[in-house]
């Protein structure tokens, strides 16, 4: 999808953290740049920075293959973007 209300002069950030276990095979999703043709994978702690305008998109959690998922894990993701109206100085209050 894209971020068509994203302020252009700015960048959306991704903070993602998971506590599956990536060293057993264990995936914390993926996030796709589709114009780059390039991806980020999303295991343990990582920030990514880029255009919310760009066509991007991303992939849930996953599990091991053959591996019995005997536990929940979690993913947690924030994600700040710009909007445009506070970044464009056109907003009623500024921030």
């Amino acid at each position: 999808h894209r971020d068509t209300k994203d302020s252009i002069a700015a960048t959306t950030v991704l903070f993602a953290w998971t506590d599956a276990p990536v060293e057993e095979g264990f995936e914390g999703g993926r996030i796709y740049f589709n114009e780059l043709g390039a991806y980020g994978v999303l295991n343990s702690f990582i920030i990514e920075n880029f255009s919310g305008r760009e066509s991007h998109g991303g992939t849930p959690p996953r599990g091991a293959k053959g591996v019995i998922i005997d536990k929940p894990y979690v993913r947690v993701a924030i994600v700040l973007y710009p909007p445009s109206l506070v970044t464009s100085g056109n907003a009623v209050y500024n921030i």
